[in-house]
């Protein structure tokens, strides 16, 4: 993460916030079991505003005379004897000049720090662990206000910027090309178990350069796919079955999304291409939708219309579109958003409204109209259990969209 990108975003923080003291938290340590940690992972504020990835860690940003301000740190500093255990840290000297702050305290000191502030406006609080200080009720004395900040950073964040644009791309290139090398390993072999291909996306995404998974993978066969964060992974796979793929590696923090719909045998039913064609034909007619100036919900909209006549076409839904668009009873069927926000988290900036945001250039978002035909009498036989979901991920440009993930099978 570039220094001087992260000291400009500060900046921007600081006047679209208008408040004195801003505060941000690293994330705290998640323990796998007893004193076994999770493998860490930064907060995504703190990380986009600091480029910072280690633990125990607070953020200030400080406005000063003339509206400018000022950002310092609060570390745990150098221990060569816990170092020992755990690996490096960051020296206070060190993170003043390599991540541009303008002082470096010891931890510890934080307390002291805010309690010597006395503002009259909203101290804006973001996520800072209790675990790492007592600063939550002096905060809370000051009127702090997690959810409007909160807000006003994923503002921010929403809107990609180039370099972080091109961690993107890079992060969808090579998870469509694991989507593409999963495909053909099951064109190859029967598979037999949905560990088998869990294991070896993970495996591949590791391999190729992710540092970790953007999310559990959804590895879903037969009716498991109509679960839609279906997360066992461990059950039969029939020679007949579909299988659902919902996988996406991250790479230096930024997350990638994309979903596959694979016949384990490659000789669908004809019920199966049904349901497979008209999603298909869902989402391509959707992601041609994109450009500056529509919303989400625009697109969102396009999906409905097109599956809930083609599930009528089908015999699945009764009636006309509009009484099954006004009755919900497409909802049934397919029952989710057309997408989500998408970059250091794989579900991102969920403060950001879709419906009322317009869609610019550097929006990042996924597009995943999916079918899950549930297993009930009232479902002609043949069509009980499908499920079909494809999703890409979709960058706004100046003269529409970038599919990111287009590489992977379709």
């Amino acid at each position: 993460m570039n220094k001087e990108e992260c000291k400009h975003r500060r900046s921007i923080l600081s006047n679209n916030a208008s408040v004195d003291l801003i505060v941000i938290g690293s994330w705290p340590v998640q323990y796998l079991n007893g004193d076994v940690d999770y493998k860490y992972k930064q907060d995504p504020n703190f990380y986009y505003y600091t480029g910072i990835k280690e633990q125990d860690m607070v953020l200030i940003i400080e406005r000063t005379i003339g509206n400018k301000y000022n950002s310092y740190i609060f570390a745990r500093g150098k221990d060569p004897k816990q170092e020992l255990w755990t690996g490096k840290r960051h020296g206070l000297d060190e993170l003043m000049v390599d991540y541009g702050f303008d002082q470096a305290y010891p931890l510890k000191d934080v307390d002291a720090y805010l309690s010597s502030r006395n503002y009259p406006d909203i101290l804006a609080l973001a996520h800072v662990p209790d675990k790492l200080c007592s600063i939550l009720p002096i905060c809370n004395n000051i009127n702090a206000d997690m959810t409007s900040l909160q807000n006003i950073m994923e503002i921010q964040r929403v809107v990609k910027s180039p370099s972080e644009i091109t961690i993107l791309k890079k992060a969808c290139a090579i998870s469509a090309q694991i989507h593409n090398e999963i495909g053909e390993y099951i064109s190859r072999i029967n598979v037999e178990n949905e560990r088998e291909i869990d294991g070896t996306i993970m495996g591949l995404m590791i391999r190729n350069g992710c540092q970790r998974l953007a999310y559990p993978n959804v590895v879903a066969a037969g009716k498991n796919g109509t679960t839609l964060h279906y997360s066992d992974n461990d059950g039969e796979v029939g020679n007949n079955d579909l299988i659902l793929i919902d996988a996406g590696g991250e790479l230096d923090y930024y997350a990638s999304d994309i979903t596959r719909t694979i016949h384990n045998s490659g000789n669908f039913t004809p019920e199966q291409k049904n349901i497979y064609d008209l999603v298909l034909k869902t989402q391509t007619e959707c992601i041609n939708m994109v450009k500056p100036g529509i919303t989400i919900p625009d697109i969102h909209m396009k999906s409905v219309n097109i599956i809930t006549l083609g599930l009528i076409e089908l015999g699945l839904l009764e009636g006309n579109v509009e009484d099954n668009i006004h009755n919900e009873s497409y909802k049934k069927f397919y029952m989710h958003s057309i997408g989500h926000w998408m970059g250091i988290d794989v579900h991102d900036c969920q403060t950001v409204d879709k419906a009322t945001t317009v869609l610019e250039p550097g929006h990042v978002f996924t597009v995943e109209p999916g079918i899950y035909i549930p297993s009930d009498d009232a479902i002609p036989k043949e069509y009980r259990g499908i499920a079909v979901r494809i999703e890409d991920d979709i960058l706004v440009t100046k003269d529409g969209y970038n599919n990111m993930t287009v590489l992977a099978h379709k």
